[in-house]
């Protein structure tokens, strides 16, 4: 397990309500919440078949989102971050380099 994953981990056991991810979009996710939405995101990217060592491309807008998503998928995979601006051209450059397993994109990232 990762030294974030393991701090993570440890403060959802001391202080499980505790704020730890916080959005002005959104209610803040709690230690728990978000020992639990990793989990989700993690057996959701099982499901679809990507496995560890892959490269996963990530173009999300929102940061507490970013910060959720690379965190779930730094434990294994290969994160590839792409900004939202990115070029079509260098995205294209990118895509053909890594091969990316997957993209996950908001509306702002698959633009």
């Amino acid at each position: 397990m990762a030294l974030l994953e393991h701090l993570l981990r440890d403060n959802a056991l001391k202080s499980p309500k505790l704020p730890a991810l916080d959005d002005l979009a959104r209610p803040p996710l709690s230690f728990a919440g978000l020992i639990d939405a990793l989990a989700a995101i993690r057996s959701t990217i099982c499901a679809a078949g990507i496995h560890t060592g892959e490269y996963v491309a990530v173009s999300i807008d929102r940061p507490a989102d970013l910060a959720l998503w690379t965190t779930a998928l730094m434990n294994g995979l290969r994160v590839v971050p792409l900004p939202c601006t990115v070029t079509k051209a260098h995205a294209n450059i990118v895509f053909q380099t890594l091969a990316p397993a997957a993209l996950i994109a908001d509306a702002a990232g698959a633009a």
